[in-house]
């Protein structure tokens, strides 16, 4: 079993001596790296610029020696330049507490150098977060270090989760027909007392027949215009020609796609408000 050793310093290391995330055998591996395949003509850009401007990779010591965990484009671009020659990169050497810490920070990474996270990507972390930290980030955490709606973390772990793991037992349910016992909260006021009051009946949402379709209708398109927003923006990122218009295009999806980002997570407050009771008199 590969073990995490501590070292935490900033150096310059043979990019012969990286070894991949795959080697190491860490739970999750697969993951954080089947959403950031290499895109090679980002690696081709990467090659044609200085190399001394770019950022150092991510490493962190192991058992089998230096695993690399973030800067694959940067190690690939670095094989294939010639004039100068690369044989070497500048590194941070980080020291993590344990295997899940190690896969977060590929995710992480991946968030903040070169090419933008995809939807698929930030799907992917969000599941990550909720299965390998259980009961340390709620779901409205979880979409905030991932950039994504609380939705959208629901839809990640639904997708992910195996089908086994959904049908748990349960406690003997009520008779087919009949309602459900209703809890009462100390200081609210019942249905009885509504009535004899003549107080107005609080409809709770999701009560609606029509609502819980309502809800998912717009969840579904407005998940559709985010993800079709992000592979446009993946697209126009690998377009070699006309280069100022896509970079116009760009601009103006990435606005998009961010005020998409922010109307997923006003709709999800409104149809997930906080539930409070009615105080007694």
């Amino acid at each position: 079993m590969v073990e995490l050793i501590e070292e935490d310093r900033e150096f310059t290391i043979n990019i012969t001596e990286l070894h991949d995330l795959g080697e190491t055998g860490f739970p999750h591996v697969d993951l954080a790296r089947q959403g950031r395949q290499i895109d090679w003509a980002h690696v081709e850009d990467l090659k044609n610029s200085d190399h001394g401007k770019w950022d150092p990779i991510l490493i962190t010591k192991t058992s089998i020696g230096y695993v690399l965990l973030g800067g694959y484009h940067r190690r690939e671009a670095a094989k294939k330049k010639r004039k100068p020659e690369v044989t070497a990169l500048n590194a941070i050497c980080r020291t993590f507490k344990d295997e899940r810490d190690v896969i977060n920070s590929v995710f992480e990474d991946n968030a903040t150098h070169g090419l933008k996270p995809s939807a698929q990507t930030k799907s992917d972390h969000a599941y990550f977060l909720w299965v390998a930290y259980p009961g340390v980030y709620t779901h409205k955490e979880i979409a905030l270090k991932c950039g994504i709606s609380r939705t959208g973390v629901s839809h990640a772990i639904a997708r992910k989760t195996p089908k086994t793991e959904e049908a748990q037992p349960t406690e003997p349910g009520p008779t087919p027909g009949a309602e459900p016992p209703k809890e009462k909260s100390p200081g609210a006021i019942t249905e009885e007392a509504r009535q004899e009051k003549g107080v107005a009946p609080v409809i709770r949402l999701g009560t609606q027949p029509d609502e819980e379709i309502r809800r998912l209708e717009i969840i579904k398109a407005t998940n559709a215009l985010s993800d079709d927003t992000q592979r446009l923006l993946e697209y126009l990122h690998n377009v070699e020609q006309d280069r100022l218009r896509a970079a116009g295009i760009t601009a103006t999806l990435e606005s998009v796609h961010k005020r998409l980002e922010e109307s997923m997570h006003i709709i999800d407050d409104i149809l997930h408000p906080p539930q409070q009771e009615i105080p007694g008199e």
